[in-house]
């Protein structure tokens, strides 16, 4: 069957799903080796907490002052490495729908298009397929978005405007 322009316009959406399917596969990798090693060390840090524990019940003392005081710290690790792991979990369990891809593929036609004129819905309605996030620390603002990457804007570098 001969290629026709046709068929290769029928291919294109398809072909595009497949690379956003695999961009997001790429993406979300580091964050599960990330996953994986944060487990690793709840299971190595519950295996030292059993340790001390067993250890704490025979002594007293200062030695027993100093185990409380290393089961302490060993519980806030644990706090924060179980926080993590939640956190991971959930950036992770963000998948790709298709839905989401459709808009993704949507986006890139209307931005393909040259849309001179969007409104503040549409601006919105893209920063919420994009998953856009602003994080501002110290007169820094860091952007990022569901397609990776970041970009990091000096506020002072921005004039002030005011609603009338």
């Amino acid at each position: 069957m001969p290629v026709t322009t046709a068929t290769k316009v029928a291919i294109k959406p398809l072909e595009d799903r497949i690379v956003v399917q695999a961009n997001e596969a790429e993406t979300m990798r580091p964050k599960q080796k990330e996953l994986e090693h944060v487990i690793a060390l709840l299971k190595d840090t519950e295996r030292e907490a059993e340790e001390v524990a067993q250890t704490a019940k025979k002594i007293k003392g200062i030695v027993g002052a100093k185990l409380e005081k290393q089961a302490e710290e060993i519980d806030k690790r644990y706090q924060a490495l179980t926080k993590h792991k939640i956190e991971l979990q959930n950036e992770l369990a963000v998948e790709l729908s298709d839905s989401t891809i459709n808009n993704l593929l949507e986006f890139r036609e209307t931005v393909a298009l040259g849309l001179d004129n969007p409104t503040c819905e549409d601006r919105r309605r893209w920063l919420e397929i994009l998953q856009a996030t602003v994080t501002v620390t110290k007169g820094m603002a860091v952007v990022t978005c569901r397609l990776g990457g970041s970009r990091n804007y000096r506020l002072s570098e921005f004039p002030l405007t005011r609603k009338s």
